[in-house]
């Protein structure tokens, strides 16, 4: 019963604060929570109004966050990853009640499983460009990315990559990155704007940085950044020379 009543009042509180979050992953987090516990806790009184309202804004969420090139309006390759696993989870569970999925929107989440499986490293992990984040449902990203393929094998069981053959040449420009592979050899460069206009927190001197890959090895690694904090560690690796990546006269790309 006290836990019950504890669930009830986090529902309140984030019922009462979803439109009000920062934009991006976070409402998406903040909506999915809703809709979860809407559909597991029936016996609460609002439940039922929660859980549509969750599920309407969710679907629009998702829907606008995602960009044309099937990544996320973050530009992080982390959080694109962790939203695309809660986008999954809501299509399971959709198709799993008998509840169909607009097929747009159904075609959008495949996409952007499409894209973030294009960054996975030959060591399970993602590329570290942008800003990461602590896991959200697992204990690694490394199982975060497995479970995003398992489930996407189970909802697009005839999805390909655009060649089969390891001898070609496939570079995707996924905005603001680019993915090229070519047999054993693997290269992500980002080569987009520093970070976004209404997220600035998200904008670090990593622009043309990039990662390379030959025969299951990592040769040049981005480190990425996964704190906010104005610490020197987190400092640090948020300035251009943290990064494989050029300068001029020894200056970042973006003023912190």
């Amino acid at each position: 019963e006290n836990i019950l009543h504890s669930i009830h009042l986090q529902l309140h509180r984030v019922h009462r604060g979803h439109s009000y979050e920062v934009p991006g992953n976070h409402v998406i987090i903040e909506l999915f929570s809703l809709w979860l516990t809407s559909s597991l806790f029936t016996d609460i009184k609002e439940a039922s109004e929660w859980k549509t309202l969750a599920d309407e804004r969710f679907t629009a969420e998702i829907d606008a966050q995602f960009l044309t090139s099937g990544f996320h309006c973050e530009h992080s390759v982390h959080y694109h990853a962790q939203v695309t696993l809660l986008a999954l989870f809501w299509l399971c569970s959709k198709e799993a009640q008998g509840t169909p999925v607009a097929g747009a929107l159904r075609q959008k989440i495949h996409h952007s499983c499409r894209q973030i499986l294009r960054f996975v490293l030959p060591d399970g992990s993602v590329a570290l460009l942008g800003d990461g984040c602590y896991p959200f449902f697992h204990e690694t990203v490394n199982q975060d990315i497995a479970n995003i393929q398992n489930i996407s094998r189970a909802l697009f069981p005839a999805d390909r990559f655009p060649s089969s053959n390891p001898a070609d040449c496939v570079a995707s420009d996924i905005y603001p990155y680019i993915v090229a592979t070519r047999a054993a050899d693997m290269l992500i460069a980002d080569v987009g704007n520093i970070g976004l206009r209404n997220n600035p927190g998200h904008g670090h001197s990593d622009l043309l940085s990039f990662i390379y890959c030959s025969r299951g090895i990592t040769i040049m690694l981005d480190p990425g950044t996964r704190a906010y904090t104005n610490d020197p560690e987190s400092l640090r690796l948020k300035k251009a020379d943290s990064h494989n990546t050029i300068t001029v006269d020894n200056a970042d790309h973006a003023r912190l």
